[in-house]
């Protein structure tokens, strides 16, 4: 029996997810383990005394940001239920127009 897919798989045309989660939006959940959003496995556990700026500039944060910039998706990012596809041209164009309206 295979597992149901609730998206479209990514493809040629469109390979990556139109997603700037990982940009700008943080999971910190209650074990202190730190996710790009609610669908996504964690990149990172806070141990005491570390900082969340640490963990969101990390190389397992940084990993997900370049995936979805080029379309090599991991697969959660393949399969996540919550975002539509796009190209990554689109997307990256998408990224910098809100890094641009969050400086003003």
């Amino acid at each position: 029996m295979s597992a149901t897919r609730y998206a479209a798989a990514p493809d040629a045309a469109r390979s990556t997810r139109d997603c700037t989660d990982p940009w700008f939006f943080v999971l910190f959940n209650a074990d202190r383990t730190v996710a790009p959003c609610c669908w996504h496995p964690p990149v990172a556990r806070l141990a005491p005394g570390d900082s969340l700026e640490a963990a969101l500039n990390g190389a397992a944060i940084k990993a997900v940001r370049r995936e979805l910039l080029t379309g090599r998706l991991n697969a959660a990012c393949a399969d996540c239920p919550a975002r539509g596809l796009t190209d990554p041209v689109s997307l990256a164009k998408r990224v910098q127009a809100e890094m641009a309206a969050l400086r003003g």
